[in-house]
């Protein structure tokens, strides 16, 4: 496919769905499955998902067996996302053997052969609702996929902690880790340059004045959570790989790599370490190569599950 003219954010995230779903490391969800507890429909699951998207993780959860009987709250502070999240939960019920309600405001039902997941979406920055519920232990189970790189960790894991009932699981997906290759090599010194410069921008963000995530969250975060008092249960690598197959690429992955480009672009392209011209033609390089079914990337991540002492 030619580079779009325009970008969508939320066809972005719908793209990668089927690389999230490679990548996710399959040791640490089965000690998920493992250790969650077992719910019924007189004590469900509490669940809290951080930055929920468009809800491609409440499908992960159905159908990879995790969510039984759960009442689940997912938060998002893009109300674009919670729209298109209901949009896409409805259409995903339709090829399953469920059944789909829907209540009023943002809250729905999904009825399955052995159990129903009950789910509220809140359009809320995450610091605004942790204010709401300060003095509130209410999950069994918190969600954070591909997030922790985009927040202060210092302060939001300890904050995870605070809402989480004794013995509760943190479930810390597609942490990035400071790797990024992008194959064929296009030039030695400037693939270098453009890729040092991208993880420093990383390193470099403010969001709500505070330093948020940075290029090397994935290892950052073995030490964040032992000093929050969690107990690490599983971590293990969850690479992003996406590659052509015959000079094709998977489902709507094409996309997801020029939008990767775009972001590169997006953060590089007023920098002063870097000639606009060749810069420019680095990018539209690399463009065409996903045109030709020529690009090989590859992001380095971590996943993680974590424990407080403590039972459930």
């Amino acid at each position: 496919m030619q580079p779009p003219k325009k970008y969508s954010f939320i066809r972005y995230l719908s793209s990668k769905k089927s690389v999230d779903d490679r990548a996710l490391n399959r040791h640490v969800l089965q000690k998920l499955r493992a250790v969650v507890p077992v719910a019924s429909v007189d004590n469900p699951l509490h669940v809290l998902e951080v930055g929920c998207g468009i809800g491609t993780m409440i499908e992960r959860m159905i159908d990879w067996d995790i969510l039984t009987y759960a009442n689940y709250v997912a938060i998002d502070v893009d109300p674009g996302n919670i729209i298109e999240s209901l949009h896409r939960l409805s259409r995903w019920v339709e090829k399953r053997d469920f059944k789909f309600s829907r209540s009023s405001g943002q809250s729905t039902l999904i009825k399955m052969a052995a159990g129903n997941v009950s789910i509220t979406f809140h359009p809320i920055d995450l610091y605004d609702f942790f204010e709401k519920n300060k003095d509130k232990q209410n999950w069994n189970l918190l969600i954070a996929h591909a997030f922790m790189d985009l927040v202060h960790m210092p302060a939001t894991i300890p904050c995870f902690c605070k809402r989480l009932k004794p013995g509760g699981l943190l479930y810390l997906t597609l942490n990035f880790d400071g790797v990024t290759s992008l194959l064929p090599v296009l030039h030695d010194h400037l693939d270098e340059k453009i890729i040092t410069l991208y993880h420093r921008s990383m390193d470099e963000r403010i969001i709500n004045g505070k330093q948020a995530g940075g290029s090397r969250t994935g290892r950052k975060l073995f030490a964040q959570l032992q000093s929050a008092g969690a107990k690490i249960l599983a971590a293990g690598s969850s690479d992003w790989i996406v590659y052509p197959a015959e000079g094709c690429y998977l489902q709507d992955e094409a996309y997801f790599l020029h939008y990767i480009i775009h972001t590169i672009y997006e953060e590089l392209n007023t920098h002063p370490s870097l000639d606009s011209k060749g810069f420019n033609a680095w990018i539209n390089k690399r463009h065409e190569q996903i045109e030709r079914g020529e690009l090989i990337y590859i992001a380095k991540q971590l996943d993680f599950l974590a424990q407080l002492t403590g039972s459930l």
